[in-house]
Order: structure tokens, then sequence, then C-alpha cells
């Protein structure tokens, strides 16, 4: 996918549901090690930028830019699940993936 130059795509937050969802939500329970990491104060607010940014990026794209979107948001999701045990790794790949949407969104014509 072909977005502006010098960005590196990489995956994100949540699980995609389908591929008629247009929301990227955790649905599965992260555990880190000090308990649920959704209990974590950072964790809502920082979902609900990443699932606002992947939403109005998904409006945007062809449905074939979609799908491959969708791909990149279940990799992003699966490296971000194995940081689950690491909160502040968690929630800094996160942040850098909204990051990365936010780019992604703004090179979008």
């Amino acid at each position: 996918m072909q977005f502006a130059p010098g960005v590196i795509v990489t995956n994100s937050v949540g699980v995609v549901p389908n591929a008629d969802t247009a929301e990227v939500g955790t649905t599965n329970s992260i555990t880190s090690k000090h308990g649920n990491i959704e209990n974590d104060p950072r964790y809502a607010p920082q979902d609900a930028r990443l699932n606002s940014v992947y939403t109005a990026l998904r409006a945007r794209l062809s449905p074939i830019k979609r799908e491959q979107l969708k791909q990149l948001e279940r990799d992003f999701l699966n490296r971000r699940d194995q940081l689950k045990d690491k909160p502040d790794a968690f929630f800094a790949l996160t942040e850098q993936q909204i990051g990365i949407l936010q780019q992604m969104l703004s090179s979008v014509h």
C-alpha cells in the first residue's frame, strides 16, 4: 500500500472482526503481569484514538486498499499482543501505530 513517501506501514490495535466492519477494537482479553491491560488508564483513550483514525482512513480507501489495511492491522495486533506483559511497550507500539495511520490518512487524496 503506498501512501506517503518514507512511511513504513506496520500493523494495528484490536481485532478486526470481519471484512464488513469499519471499526477496530479489542475483543480478546489481554492480560499483563499486573492484571488486565484493558484496566490500565491509558488503554481506553488510546484505543478510542486508534479506532477513530483507523475508521477515518478506512472510509477513504478503495475496497482493495481497505483489505490491505485490514491485514496490516491484524499484523499489528499480533505484534502488539506479544507485548501484553510489557504495558509500556504495548502502549508505545500502539501510539506509533496511531501516528502511522494518521500519516496515511493525511496522504490519501
